[in-house]
């Protein structure tokens, strides 16, 4: 190797060492200064059990407020710029994406829709129930009969013309958020689930609502204790 390579190698060398000195002594210095800062914080702010305690109640609140306002990441703020508003907790977006469907019954009373009045209060009496669904012959739900609107009906009367026509219902796609919002007022014991062509499901109890809403919860809360 002539002296140019030498020269090279050994330029190499110096630059590489001097680097090393240089990151080294940086970060000895930041870990030395780091030490210094936090034995001075426990001696002059944390020597005071009330300056403790204050510390710690600010955390709390500080926690409190930027979980509701930003939620737990950054990607919360992401998901609010997408529709989904977590400024007031976390519950609606996750109610949101579970479908009522999942808390489907399929103990109901099904009453033709060539039946009438007489035959459907029978069956009601029979069952034990306050309601029954009135189908056509491809089970595609027409309307709703309750049993207080009929009790002094004629017994003759089709059942077509006893039903109500408007009532609430859930889809397929129907959230258990929006069924809380559509039971608001609702009067009955469930809420009939259809298909898009309108046929029915199923029903929804009202205590079907209630305990889906309190089983995500308590699922949500457990996983925020668990991270915290």
């Amino acid at each position: 190797m002539d002296s140019k390579g030498v020269a090279q190698i050994s330029y190499q060398i110096s630059t590489v060492t001097l680097l090393a000195i240089v990151v080294g002594g940086a970060a000895s210095l930041a870990a030395i200064g780091f030490v210094d800062a936090v034995h001075y914080l426990n001696e002059r702010l944390l020597i005071s059990p009330y300056v403790a305690i204050a510390a710690m109640v600010s955390v709390v609140f500080a926690n409190l407020i930027s979980y509701r306002v930003i939620g737990r990441s950054l990607f919360d703020l992401q998901l609010r710029a997408r529709g989904f508003d977590l400024s007031l907790g976390r519950d609606k977006a996750i109610l949101q994406t579970h479908q009522i469907r999942d808390y489907l019954s399929t103990e109901y009373t099904a009453a033709p829709d060539q039946d009438t009045v007489g035959d459907i209060r029978q069956c009601l009496v029979r069952e034990g129930r306050a309601e029954a669904m009135v189908l056509d012959r491809q089970g595609r739900l027409l309307g709703v009969i309750r049993l207080q609107g009929i009790v002094n009906s004629a017994a003759e009367t089709p059942a077509t013309e006893a039903m109500i026509r408007s009532f609430t219902r859930f889809d397929e796609k129907t959230s258990v958020w929006q069924s809380m919002e559509l039971l608001r007022g609702f009067l009955g014991e469930a809420v009939p689930l259809v298909n898009r062509n309108g046929e029915l499901l199923g029903v929804v109890p009202e205590e079907a609502v209630i305990r889906a809403y309190l089983e995500i919860v308590h699922n949500l809360r457990e996983e925020e204790n668990e991270a915290a």
